[in-house]
């Protein structure tokens, strides 16, 4: 082969690394690309389990395992794109009065601020947009720790690694769901690891919730953890939306999923058709033989969803903005950096001359969004006639309403208002005549008001409250008959 020949290969081709990171291993697959197909040339699989005998926190097991990651395949030679923990990230769904991403990145730190309980300057974010109706845009906001993101940054430049997108774990099989001609319009995807798991809800094609929890020390003990979330978040959704859900389907995969079909379990319950995924086949390729590999689509799928949004050019999340952006290092000769720097030196005498224009065109654009941030101060609080800050006080006044609001209140034990009215309606059978009047949640206890036929119908609703380890104790505060009607009256405290 020519010289020339070899030349046009290396610029034809390339090799696409990538790494997913769990809590407990890291799943690597490295896949090379040409003009015309892609293949996999080598996956492996490293565990990073903490030890007995090595206690550490999951940082310096996942530097260990990128450091034989690096002994295996030579990383300096590849593109690189690597997932972050989904279960280390926090999601909201939010809806801001503007449709350019860059005028969202400007406006989202302050609308997340009054929800994160670290200030922003202390957090990393990024957003996936879900759709845009006139001028209004609802997203999903992703939030980590900046702390936590630069260790785990550092722990791939200590092994020389330097992937130029980092997303979210589980993120990319969603991508490559919809992104499949036979995908669906409204279906689950689970994303199991071995405690935590995952939600990835997409509706008319698009991801519109995601939702990470835990499921307790043994997922599968039984499938009900798993599908309880699963029916949760389902249900709230419709209600946060107003609209029902007709779920075509639910996709598992994951580390955590055990090798038994489980999917048998989980489908009777959700009443749903359940599938297990096998990302291989779909993409229609095949393992190297001369890797020593055995291939396990639910450790494998994230890794290979990795690499094909690279293959296919699939815009997706990545938290290397800013600070932690790709610091590209140029290489060349003498003129080639002298020619550069005369191309910036003319850049910035240009930029010199337009900063003027510019500073006024930001200044008339500043003035203009501050104008219809009024006006949409106005329209939805007409009783205020002193307009100071509309920022400020629009953010007072949400807070206010937030207070009353179903879906902002949070009790004192975490569990989200919704959950703890789930909880109490589902223990309390259809079969029990009883009537709740009245339903107070602080942050510690729930006080419940209603009537019932007998005393004894009161003991039964306090007996089945109790076996929920949602709630720590139930007592009756009070019982009394009431003679205009023949109904007993009372009251119950559940402590939370």
């Amino acid at each position: 082969m020519s010289h020339k020949t070899v030349k046009v290969e290396l610029f034809m081709s390339r090799s696409i690394l990538a790494i997913d990171i769990r809590e407990n291993g890291i799943a690597a697959v490295q896949v090379k690309k040409t003009m015309k197909e892609s293949w996999i040339e080598n996956c492996l699989y490293i565990p990073v389990t903490e030890s007995v005998t090595e206690p550490g926190d999951w940082i310096d097991r996942v530097r260990k395992g990128l450091e034989q990651l690096a002994e295996k395949i030579d990383v300096q030679a590849c593109r690189c794109i690597a997932s972050f923990p989904a279960v280390r990230v926090s999601f909201r769904n939010m809806q801001v009065p503007f449709k350019e991403p860059k005028k969202i990145r400007q406006i989202l730190p302050f609308e997340l601020e009054p929800h994160l309980a670290l200030p922003m300057d202390e957090q990393l974010m990024d957003f996936i947009p879900i759709h845009t109706t006139g001028e209004q845009t609802d997203l999903i906001a992703a939030v980590l720790q900046k702390s936590e993101f630069k260790s785990f940054l550092d722990a791939f430049t200590e092994n020389k690694i330097d992937p130029e997108t980092i997303t979210i774990g589980g993120y990319p099989v969603a991508l490559s769901l919809i992104n499949n001609p036979d995908s669906l319009e409204t279906w689950l995807l689970a994303d199991v690891d071995s405690h935590q798991a995952t939600l990835f809800l997409i509706v008319s094609g698009r991801i519109s919730l995601i939702r990470s929890f835990s499921l307790g020390p043994d997922l599968f003990n039984g499938p009900n953890s798993l599908c309880d979330n699963i029916l949760r978040t389902v249900s709230a959704f419709e209600d946060a939306c107003g609209t029902d859900l007709v779920v075509e389907t639910v996709f598992i995969t994951g580390s955590g999923l055990p090798e038994t079909a489980v999917e048998q379990e989980l489908a009777p319950v959700l009443e749903l058709p359940v599938t297990r995924l096998n990302l291989l086949d779909m993409a229609g390729m095949a393992v190297p033989d001369q890797s020593d590999h055995i291939w396990k689509s639910d450790v494998m799928d994230n890794a290979l969803a990795l690499a094909l949004t690279e293959v296919n050019a699939i815009d997706c999340l990545n938290f290397r903005k800013d600070t932690f952006s790709v610091k590209k290092q140029w290489t060349g000769n003498r003129k080639l950096i002298i020619t550069t720097g005369l191309i910036a030196v003319m850049a910035v005498c240009l930029g010199l001359f337009s900063i003027a224009v510019d500073t006024w065109q930001l200044k008339q654009q500043v003035n203009a969004v501050d104008e219809r941030l009024a006006d949409k101060f106005r329209a939805s609080f007409p009783e205020v006639t002193r307009i100071v800050d509309p920022v400020h006080q629009m953010h007072a006044h949400i807070k206010e309403m937030e207070k009353t609001s179903l879906f902002s209140v949070q009790t004192g034990s975490t569990q989200p208002v919704i959950d703890i009215i789930y909880e109490i309606s589902s223990l309390i059978p259809r079969q029990i005549d009883v009537d709740l009047d009245r339903m107070v949640i602080d942050e510690e206890s729930v006080m419940i008001s209603g009537q019932t036929d007998t005393f004894n119908s009161i003991d039964d609703v306090k007996n089945r409250l109790e076996q929920s380890d949602m709630f720590k104790t139930v007592t009756i505060s009070s019982a009394n008959m009431d003679r205009t009607d023949n109904r007993v009256r009372f009251k119950l405290k559940v402590i939370l």
